[in-house]
Parts: C-alpha cells; sequence; structure tokens
C-alpha cells in the first residue's frame, strides 16, 4: 500500500530532518522533491520531468519559481507515472512537496490538488505533503492520509480549533509537545488506528551519554 503522509510544521521545528531521513531510508525507490524552498543546486525544471529521467536518476529535485504551476506540473509527474506502470514497472515512488499551502493556494487550486494528489492517484504513488499551519490542510481529503507525522508549529486558536474538530485523539499531545520541558520532536499519529504517540527521529538525543564509572583497583588506592 503506498503511504499518504502528511507532515505539519513551523519553521526550524524539523520537518527538513525528518523528510531527509524518510527520503534515505529505501523505503520507496524513486523520490520526485518539489523544491519549493531553493534547498537544490541541481534541481531541474518542471518542463524537464519525465518517465526516463526519472529511472535514469532515481531521485529528482523540481525547481520551482514564477513559471512554475503545480496543475501542469502534477498532471506532468502523473503522466510519467503512469507510462512506467504501463510498463510493468512495479516499484513506488514518492512525491514530496514542501511548504504545500503556501505555494498551492497561490495557485488558487489547493483542495483540487490535495484532492487528486491524496485520493485519486493513491494506487500510483506514495506523496508526503507539508505544510507550515495545520489549518491549511484540507480536512476531507486528508482522511485518505496513512500517517501525521506533527512538529511543533504556531498553535494559535485557529489551529486548535482544526484539531479538535478534525483530530481530537492528538489534543493533548500538542499541548505537551509545546512544553519547554518535553524531550520528544514530533507525534506520529497513524489514520488506521486513530492511535498517536510522542516520538524522536531515529539518532536524535537531547541526553549526553554517561561517562563510564571508572574502576579503581583497590591495591592501587592503599598505595
Amino acid at each position: 500500500m503506498t503511504e499518504r503522509l502528511i507532515v505539519v510544521g513551523r519553521s526550524g521545528s524539523g520537518k527538513s530532518y525528518m523528510l531527509d531521513c524518510l527520503t534515505k531510508a529505501e523505503q520507496w525507490d524513486y523520490i520526485v522533491w518539489v523544491d519549493t524552498q531553493d534547498s537544490y543546486p541541481g534541481a531541474i525544471q518542471a518542463k524537464d520531468f519525465n518517465a526516463k529521467l526519472l529511472r535514469k536518476k532515481k531521485t529528482l529535485y523540481i525547481r520551482v519559481d514564477k513559471e512554475f504551476s503545480m496543475d501542469d506540473f502534477y498532471s506532468n509527474f502523473m503522466d510519467a507515472v503512469k507510462e512506467l506502470r504501463g510498463n510493468k514497472f512495479k516499484d513506488d515512488v514518492l512525491l514530496v512537496v514542501e511548504e504545500t499551502g503556501m505555494w498551492v493556494t497561490h495557485m488558487n487550486s489547493s483542495v483540487q490538488f490535495f484532492n487528486d494528489a491524496m485520493v485519486r492517484s493513491r494506487r500510483y504513488h506514495s506523496v508526503a505533503m507539508v505544510f507550515h499551519h495545520i489549518r491549511q490542510v484540507p480536512a476531507t481529503p486528508a482522511g485518505s492520509a496513512t500517517k501525521w507525522i506533527i512538529f511543533p508549529l504556531a498553535w494559535n486558536n485557529q489551529d486548535k480549533g482544526y484539531v479538535n474538530e478534525h483530530l481530537p485523539e492528538i489534543s493533548e499531545l500538542i499541548e505537551e509537545l509545546h512544553k519547554p520541558e518535553n524531550e520528544y520532536h514530533f507525534i506520529l499519529f497513524d489514520v488506521k488506528t486513530r492511535s498517536a504517540m510522542l516520538m524522536s527521529p531515529v539518532g536524535i538525543s537531547d541526553k549526553e551519554e554517561e561517562e563510564p564509572e571508572e574502576i579503581v583497583d583497590e591495591d592501587e588506592k592503599e598505595e
């Protein structure tokens, strides 16, 4: 089954680290990353994306500029994936869209694009949609997600209202996540089981390793 991931968190909360870990975990054979943050110098223009290039490179970064259209790109992306599937292609493709709410809303097609990516095309590819605010996530198609990954966020009254209405299971955990003494980095919410837990990415720990206790020889102590 393809994964439908929703990643939410404010700037600097750890979203990029998490996504980088995900894309290096080799769960997906091919990755297409819509680079809205201009983080990858080798990113290609959307018009240059095609099935042959994806199969050759396996990981592609798409540059977002004033000429970029999410609608046009996604149509091109889906045509390429369908072409691969038509050639007995069985490997999974992950589409990562950074700051989805900011960019797609600008294109006046937020709900339609999100619905297409989360619901209509779920048999073709996995997706990780990244949002800055939880209230930006269109609630109805979000029900087709498999998991939510929620980092510290703005957490104002609008966000609280969204969570209370659509994700009541995580309300107390978000409050815990924002406490200064909290040692965890994000909430993992499984949509199918409606279960949630506080977690940290593997390899991250705020606790220093304890120094091994020095063993003193009793004879040396007497000297």
